[in-house]
């Protein structure tokens, strides 16, 4: 029977250091994708405990959906920065 592999923040930390992936999204036209990300990645840091970074990743989405004139997913956003500063 096969093994799956386990999951390693420190490896997926080492690999996102470089910041080559963010790079690649902005060169790709990628933006709403990274708003996404970063509205989910707000989400977990919230759900995790890490309100800092909640923060930072949350305000980020909501200025990326603010320039892209993305104004569905703003107020969502914004619900979870709320909470997140509650």
């Amino acid at each position: 029977m096969a093994t799956l592999p386990t999951w390693s923040t420190s490896g997926w930390r080492r690999k996102q250091g470089n910041g080559e992936r963010p790079r690649r999204i902005g060169k790709l036209g990628m933006r709403p994708l990274a708003a996404h990300c970063h509205l989910g990645l707000g989400t977990l840091y919230a759900q995790t405990g890490r309100r800092a970074q909640a923060r930072a990743a949350l305000s980020t989405a909501i200025d990326l959906y603010r320039v892209m004139d993305m104004t569905f997913w703003l107020p969502q956003a914004g619900v979870a920065l709320a909470q997140v500063e509650d």
